[in-house]
């Protein structure tokens, strides 16, 4: 074949890892501003996790497979695009990886257990990198996920608040979850009343975490290509705390971080955390 028939063609990707709960559903106007802004240039993905899809798969899911499984969805996306190519064009493809607080863990461990993953640069927002002590709402989920009858009571719990009349629950959900966006009350109404396991993915994924996770930040996990990395903190997140910005800081003269004055972790869910973070993301990967 005539090598100058040979075309190069670049496919930039942004690929979304959520937190806990795993539901892509969530991201979705995230996805939308983050096209708006970038102005088409990326083909955007997010990953539903394996124990949050809209079916039962007959048990829960640790993060170690979820992790795997992330990292499955990645290869196929990226093949996807290769076999969408003729023989005469060579995809390059080029991914933004974003995590979310747990997914960023999930990132991370990704960028670092495959190498060859064509990944231009990770941003990870509002990370749940560790184990927070000082929290004592973190220390009290710690110690109410090793407690498997408070666990049952907790599903009894959900079982009869998911059988009140529609009306009834439709009420009680806008008032309590009156904080969200649109999006993030009609997802929130669908996962976890019309699927019943979504709640038990919740809890099975958050306890493998307080497994898996160490009781610090890991400070020098990330001197690996230190320069491809963003790193979100706000001022006020018992997942991601202050404290952990400040000793990246010290640890990395060049760290890239973007803060905000506040509470954010579950920006995907409201207008302006979708605002804030999709901005400061576009400021960086499609600069003026």
């Amino acid at each position: 074949m005539n090598s100058e028939s040979i075309k190069v063609k670049s496919i930039n990707l942004i690929v979304i890892i959520p937190g806990n709960p795993g539901i892509a559903a969530y991201y979705k106007p995230f996805e939308e501003k983050l096209d708006l802004l970038t102005k088409n240039q990326f083909k955007i993905h997010t990953l539903n996790y394996k124990g949050f899809e809209n079916f039962p798969q007959g048990r829960q899911f640790n993060l170690n497979e979820e992790l795997e499984d992330k990292i499955d969805q990645l290869e196929k996306i990226i093949k996807s695009y290769e076999e969408k190519n003729s023989s005469k064009i060579i995809p390059n493809i080029k991914i933004i990886l974003i995590g979310h607080s747990i997914g960023s863990w999930i990132a991370h461990q990704m960028m670092d257990l495959r190498p060859n993953l064509p990944i231009r640069k990770i941003f990870y927002i509002f990370p749940f990198f560790h184990k927070n002590k000082k929290s004592k709402l973190q220390n009290f989920l710690g110690l109410l996920l090793k407690a498997p009858l408070l666990f049952k009571l907790i599903l009894g719990l959900h079982f009869i608040f998911s059988s009140l009349p529609k009306i009834l629950l439709n009420l009680l959900l806008i008032s309590k979850l009156k904080h969200l966006n649109a999006n993030g009350i009609f997802v929130t109404w669908k996962y976890f009343i019309q699927y019943k396991h979504i709640l038990k993915s919740v809890f099975y994924l958050a306890k493998s975490e307080f497994e898996i996770l160490p009781n610090q930040l890991q400070k020098e996990n990330y001197s690996k290509r230190i320069e491809d990395r963003h790193f979100f903190y706000n001022t006020k997140d018992m997942w991601a705390p202050l404290e952990s910005l400040e000793i990246l800081k010290q640890e990395y003269s060049n760290l890239n971080y973007s803060l905000y004055s506040g509470a954010l972790h579950d920006f995907c869910v409201t207008d302006k955390g979708i605002a804030w973070v999709s901005q400061e993301i576009s400021n960086i990967i499609t600069p003026k």
